[in-house]
C-alpha cells in the first residue's frame, strides 16, 4: 500500500526539485544513523512525498526505488564530496505558492501524537527530513493543495489518494463525509481563476463584464474580512507575545537565512532592526545569570543548535517588530510566477491590470490618491494614483493611463527593490491579497 511522506528541505528544495530527486546521508560524521534518513529505504514508486520549505511548496510522485547514492555534486560541501546516502527520484508538481501548516495545527496536535511524527509538540515541523504522514493529515494537506492547485486533480496519483478506502472506524472517513464538496470546490476555484486571468488582459480589460451570477465582489469581500480579522488578532496580542509565537516560528521553521541568523546574535543588528537594547538570539550555552532575566526560558532550536529568544520587549518596539514580521510573511508567500520580473514593471504590469480589472474597491481607490495610505501599503513615497500628470510630477508618474471605474488615472513609477527600500514585500503582498 502506498505511503505519503512529508519531507522538510529547507534551502535545498530549489535543486533538489531541478534534480527531480531527495536525498539524505546514511550517517553523520560520526556513523550515527537517523531514522528520517533511513526512512528513505522504505519509499516505493507510487508514494506521494509533500515538499515542505517554510510552508508546503511541492507534491511530488515517486517514480524509483531507493538507491544508494554519494551526495549529488550539487549538494556537496568541499570537505563531504563522498558522503554515502539514499536517493529517491520523483517527479515534482509545484503549487505557485506556499501553504502554510499552521491553520492545521488543531488536527496535528491531535492526531500526530507517535515519537516518529513529523510534528513536535507546538504543532511546528521538526528538524529532520522525511517522515511518513499521518493518513488524516496527508489528507487536509492534499485537501489544502487542490485548493491552491485544482488542476492536480486531474493526475491519475492524486485522483487515486482521494479514491482511496479507508477502514470503517477511520477518522478519515468523518473529514471525507463532512467535506464532500471537493468537485464543487475545485470547480468554482477552477472559474474564478480562469475569470481573473480573462479580466487581467490588458487589452481586453474593458471590454470584459462580470458575470451577475458568480459572486466575485463577494468572495473577495469575505477574504478581505477574513484578512483583517486576522490583522485584528495580531494587535491584540502584547509585542512580548508576538515575538515569543509569531518571531519564534519563523526562526524555528527555517524561515530566515543563516546570514541573518548570525547578525541576531549581535546588539547593534538587533537594535537597528527591532529597537531592543539587547542581542535578540543568545547562544544556549553562553547565557549568564545576568543575561536571563532578559530572554524567555524556552530555547529556541535553529538548524541544531539551541538559542534564547530576547524577551525584553516593549510597546515601543511594535511598529519595527510588525514591519519585520510583516516582510518575512511576504516573502515566505512570495508569487513565484513574479521572481524574475522588476519591481516597476511588476507595478506597471500586474498592478496596473489588477486596478484595471477593478481589483480594489472605489473605497480603496480613494486611498490611493493619499500619501499615507500609499506609504503603508506599498511602502512608496508618492500618492499610488493621480489624476493628472503634469510637469512637476511627471517624473514620479508612468506616461501610461490607468482607467479605473470612468476615471483616467496615472501609477507612481517610484519603486525600488534595494535593502534599504525594498516595495517587493509590500507590492506581492497586496497582488496576493487581491487576485
Amino acid at each position: 500500500m502506498n505511503i505519503t511522506w512529508l519531507v522538510t528541505q529547507g534551502r535545498t528544495y530549489d535543486i533538489e526539485r531541478k534534480g527531480g530527486y531527495i536525498w539524505a546521508p546514511k550517517h553523520t560524521k560520526e556513523g550515527a544513523e537517523k531514522f528520517f534518513w533511513n526512512n528513505l529505504t522504505r519509499v516505493t514508486p507510487g508514494d506521494i512525498i509533500i515538499h515542505y520549505s517554510t510552508g508546503i511548496k511541492a507534491v511530488s510522485r515517486v517514480t524509483e526505488p531507493c538507491q544508494e547514492s554519494v551526495m549529488p555534486q550539487e549538494l556537496a560541501k568541499a570537505d563531504e564530496l563522498n558522503t554515502e546516502g539514499w536517493m529517491v527520484k520523483c517527479e515534482y508538481f509545484d503549487l505557485g505558492q506556499v501553504i502554510r501548516i499552521i491553520k492545521f495545527k488543531d488536527e496535528i496536535l491531535k492526531y500526530c501524537t507517535e515519537e516518529n511524527s513529523a510534528f513536535n509538540s507546538k504543532g511546528s515541523v521538526k528538524q529532520g527530513y522525511l517522515f511518513e504522514l499521518n493518513e488524516i493529515i496527508a489528507v487536509l494537506f492534499m485537501r489544502e493543495i487542490l485548493k491552491v492547485k485544482p488542476d492536480l486533480s486531474k493526475l491519475p496519483f492524486i485522483n487515486e489518494f482521494l479514491n482511496k478506502e479507508y477502514a470503517e472506524d477511520s477518522p478519515v472517513n468523518e473529514i471525507l463525509n463532512s467535506k464532500n464538496d471537493r468537485g464543487n470546490e475545485v470547480m468554482t476555484n477552477q472559474m474564478l481563476s480562469n475569470l481573473e486571468r480573462l479580466m487581467a488582459l490588458h487589452e481586453s480589460t474593458q471590454l470584459v463584464k462580470r458575470p451577475s451570477r458568480i459572486a466575485l465582489p463577494e468572495l473577495i469581500t469575505k477574504k478581505s474580512k477574513q484578512a483583517e480579522a486576522e490583522d485584528i488578532t495580531i494587535s491584540k496580542e502584547t509585542v512580548k507575545e508576538l515575538a515569543d509565537t509569531k518571531l519564534r516560528q519563523f526562526l524555528e521553521e527555517g524561515a530566515i537565512d543563516e546570514d541573518e541568523v548570525y547578525d541576531m546574535r549581535f546588539i547593534d543588528y538587533s537594535e537597528e532592526t527591532f529597537g531592543i537594547d539587547h542581542p535578540l538570539l543568545l547562544r544556549a550555552r553562553a547565557l549568564t545569570f545576568d543575561d536571563s532575566p532578559n530572554y524567555f526560558r524556552k530555547q529556541v532550536i535553529i538548524r541544531d543548535e539551541k538559542f534564547y529568544l530576547c524577551s525584553n520587549w516593549s510597546e515601543k518596539q511594535r511598529v519595527k517588530l510588525e514591519k519585520w514580521l510583516n516582510a518575512v510573511d511576504a516573502r515566505v508567500n512570495a508569487i513565484p510566477e513574479y521572481k524574475d520580473i522588476k519591481i516597476r514593471d511588476l507595478a506597471k504590469g500586474v498592478l496596473r491590470d489588477m486596478l484595471m480589472a477593478g481589483k480594489a474597491s472605489p473605497e480603496e481607490v480613494e486611498k490611493m490618491f493619499t500619501l499615507d495610505y500609499s506609504s503603508e501599503t506599498f511602502g512608496i513615497n508618492y500618492p499610488l494614483l493621480v489624476k493628472e500628470r503634469n510637469q512637476s510630477n511627471a517624473p514620479n508618474y508612468f506616461k501610461v493611463k490607468v482607467p479605473i471605474r470612468g476615471q483616467t488615472l496615472f501609477l507612481c513609477s517610484q519603486w525600488f527593490e534595494q535593502p534599504k527600500n525594498n516595495d517587493r514585500p509590500l507590492l506581492e503582498k497586496w497582488i496576493k491579497a487581491h487576485r
